[in-house]
């Protein structure tokens, strides 16, 4: 099954279950954006922070994602952690912040 197929098929039967319903909006919002961007179902997948907080539609804080990604996790839906990540500028001595997630299946 490709995964575009597969991320379908995964939506559907969340969609079918009472759980979804229950999801502050915020954690309906992360989990649909990091289902986009990954490529797969089950395997960790990286997006950066400034990405998610633009994505949610105002300046939320790494700690507040994080939160949401404990309430995904719950919930069996989705793993978040963060760590810096990406390519390294000279001028910056700090790596950018990224989000590295994987999305669950609900019988895992």
């Amino acid at each position: 099954m490709g995964a575009a197929r597969e991320k379908v098929t995964l939506l559907r039967s969340i969609c079918q279950g009472p759980r979804i319903a229950l999801l502050p909006l915020e954690v309906l919002k992360l989990y649909l954006l990091l289902l986009v961007d990954a490529a797969g179902i089950g395997t960790e997948h990286a997006i950066p922070v400034p990405t998610v907080q633009r994505a949610l539609g105002r300046k939320i804080s790494v700690a507040r994602i994080l939160d949401l990604g404990k309430t995904l996790e719950g919930d069996g839906l989705a793993a978040i952690r963060a760590a810096p990540g990406g390519p390294s500028s000279r001028r910056r001595a700090r790596q950018p912040l990224r989000l590295y997630y994987r999305i669950l299946r609900p019988d895992a």
